[in-house]
């Protein structure tokens, strides 16, 4: 008793530092529990018992019992994420997806095979509140002898871990979520022959998609798991949460009614069907991407009330440095914010240590641990991402406004940074160039460009100066700039001195990939500027023999689009029409007439012969096509202005047009439609 008082206080002095309301370390739950382990581990044993699981809580009627449930919802709803004391309250009912968990493992026997049953999906589809619900009623219908949570993130199922799970049952289930963190242990456990044994252990596991199948291919596997692991184990097919049915609204729906006082914002009404067919609504306006928490946090708050609790987020996270004197907690959360509105799902855990400036092992002490209820923080053992675009937005709009002191720019930069640091010492992995492009992604958001594009050309500029081997970089950066309405200033800043190695593929990284795109994105700067022949000359090296590398095909619609345009532009300046009246035409025909094989479905080429009041005709082939971009450029280069830099750039390959043809004549048949 003295050594459990002494426990008691030892962790009641140091297992949280607290700082403002926010505590670092150890939560109240967590803490408790870790003494219950080592007061555990404490009392004496009968010699041959097992040792106590540290990482995994064994799951009873009796442990569900011992879980007070909170009177009031009002948090679970707000969009945090589930714990025990949510879903073991008595008026709350599970969704759909939970009977056909519980399902599988009534209907299949048990003593057989190993069966592994994940609950699949994105972030925000409400995987988590699935399977604990499921693991709480088995555990309330005793179909298993035993049921081992996973509790904690150092949780694993190592040789002592497995020997103490089955040192006295027969039927087991172990039940995680982040569960990809798993999957070497269940493989050595897959082949380890354990199964062949009379014990059975079944898996009942969550996942996002993008977690479970990132750590697949990072172990190198050739196959799914399920085929990896079919001689073994049952591998059911997962439960795929996505969207939201009518059923899951009208569940949603009673349990606010039942389960909390709060209401949603956008619907005055305690009316079941009505809460419901809002949700519905809802769901569908979020087109899709975490439609479930998007319905739940669009039916909650309107912006009067979510921008002043992000507000007061931030207020009390900005003064909380986990690497002091790094940057705080709100600013990271707006690093998050915007990878997550630029279309990027999570930032990698040893990104996200780099950015805070502390060891990967601290992270959840120093972050998950103090914003575990948090509505705006999710993790997995590979990631931390946003919770929903909504939250991300208002975020980012509100850091970036009056009302914010933090040092977004500096913290992205410090981001941008980090993420190169991390490629040059460990290996660039998939998902790091986007992440380095992630001015140009944020330009793109769909958030007011007169917010974001000071922060976007800044970013996009770093790029540059991060990685300028990256030919792409350069691309966005000149994409941003003429976008925002300066293409004189993309051509100054980028391509008056990147336009001289385009070249040279030694210079870049990426030169295969993106030399054309280039040449394009210089037509179409020029062209904006209103340098109608260099523009018609750039497009035109953009598809010739030129540059060393392959033809791709969605780049030659927009070549040729940049040709067609210019053409048009110098007809309706006056000049003569038979230069380019044949240029517009094969163009029309190949990318725009409906069934041509490069077909671009905005078919400007289209548009450009109406206004000029020519009617389209049949594709002439190949070599009509060639001598009608022959033809326009000689007319362009006697008629119109040039600029001495790209005179002095010229090369007798801009004229040859070898590539395109034999990728014609793979693509292309006479009548202009795509070859079989």
């Amino acid at each position: 008793m003295e050594a459990n008082q002494d426990l008691r206080g030892g962790m009641g002095s140091t297992n949280y530092q607290a700082v403002g309301d926010i505590r670092v370390g150890l939560d109240a739950e967590e803490a408790g529990r870790l003494i219950e382990h080592v007061a555990d581990a404490l009392r004496p044993r009968p010699p041959g018992s097992p040792a106590p699981l540290l990482g995994w809580v064994r799951i009873t009627p009796q442990f569900l019992a011992n879980r007070k449930p909170r009177a009031d919802l009002a948090d679970y709803f707000d969009g945090l994420a589930p714990d025990w004391k949510d879903v073991c309250h008595p008026k709350l009912r599970p969704r759909p997806a939970v009977t056909k968990v519980v399902h599988a493992f009534r209907t299949n026997d048990l003593e057989d095979r190993s069966i592994l049953l994940r609950i699949a999906g994105a972030t925000g589809d409400g995987k988590s509140t699935v399977l604990l619900q499921a693991v709480a009623l088995l555990a309330q219908e005793n179909r298993f002898d035993a049921i081992y949570w996973r509790s904690t993130a150092d949780g694993r199922l190592g040789a002592d871990a497995l020997a103490s799970m089955r040192a006295s049952q027969r039927t087991i289930l172990i039940a995680s979520d982040d569960a990809e963190a798993l999957l070497m242990d269940i493989d050595r456990f897959a082949f380890a022959k354990l199964h062949e044994e009379d014990v059975f252990i079944h898996f009942l596991l969550a996942s996002r998609d993008v977690d479970w199948n990132g750590e697949r291919d990072r172990l190198g596997w050739k196959f799914s798991t399920a085929d990896r692991w079919a001689p073994s184990f049952r591998v059911l097919p997962p439960i795929q949460l996505g969207g939201v049915a009518p059923a899951d609204a009208r569940v949603v729906a009673e349990n606010w009614i039942n389960c909390s006082s709060s209401r949603p914002a956008r619907l005055a009404s305690n009316n079941i069907g009505k809460i419901a067919e809002g949700m519905l609504d809802a769901s569908r306006a979020s087109e899709g991407r975490q439609a479930f928490m998007g319905a739940l946090l669009s039916m909650r708050f309107d912006s009067e009330r979510l921008r002043p609790r992000l507000l007061s987020l931030l207020s009390r996270l900005a003064t909380v440095r986990p690497g002091d004197p790094g940057i705080s907690l709100a600013e990271f959360l707006v690093v998050l914010a915007t990878v997550d509105v630029s279309g990027i799902e999570g930032m990698p855990r040893d990104i996200a240590a780099r950015l805070l400036d502390i060891p990967e092992s601290e992270l959840r002490p120093s972050v998950e641990v103090p914003m575990k209820r948090e509505f705006s923080l999710g993790a997995s053992s590979r990631a931390f991402f946003a919770r929903h675009p909504s939250i991300s937005k208002a975020m980012l709009e509100l850091a970036l406004s009056d009302e914010s002191d933090l040092r977004v720019e500096s913290s992205l930069e410090k981001f941008i940074g980090d993420v190169r640091e991390a490629g040059e010492q460990s290996g660039f992995r998939p998902g790091f160039g986007q992440l380095i492009d992630l001015g140009r992604r944020l330009m793109n958001s769909g958030l007011p460009r007169e917010l974001v594009a000071p922060l976007a050309l800044h970013l996009c500029r770093i790029a540059c100066t991060v990685e300028p081997r990256e030919l792409s970089n350069f691309i966005a950066l000149s994409q941003a700039l003429r976008e925002l309405g300066r293409p004189q200033a993309a051509i100054t800043e980028v391509w008056e001195g990147q336009a001289t190695r385009l070249d040279d593929r030694s210079v870049w990284g990426d030169y295969a990939n993106h030399v054309r795109g280039a040449w394009t994105e210089l037509s179409t700067t020029l062209g904006t500027s209103g340098n109608q022949w260099p523009s018609y000359w750039a497009a035109q090296v953009s598809i010739s023999d030129r540059p060393a590398s392959g033809i791709d095909s969605r780049n030659v619609p927009i070549a040729l689009n940049q040709l067609a345009l210019n053409a048009k532009l110098v007809c309706e300046q006056g000049a003569e029409r038979r230069d380019y009246l044949d240029l517009l035409v094969e163009v029309e025909a190949l990318t725009s007439a409906p069934g041509s094989a490069l077909f671009d479905g905005k078919r400007y080429p289209t548009r450009y012969l109406q206004q000029l009041g020519i009617a389209p005709r049949p594709y002439g082939g190949t070599d009509a096509l060639l001598a009608a971009i022959r033809r326009a450029a000689e007319g362009l280069r006697a008629s119109q202005p040039s600029l001495p830099w790209c005179d002095r750039l010229a090369s007798p390959k801009d004229d040859s047009f070898d590539t395109l043809i034999e990728h014609l004549a793979r693509r292309v048949g006479r009548s202009g439609v795509a070859l079989p």
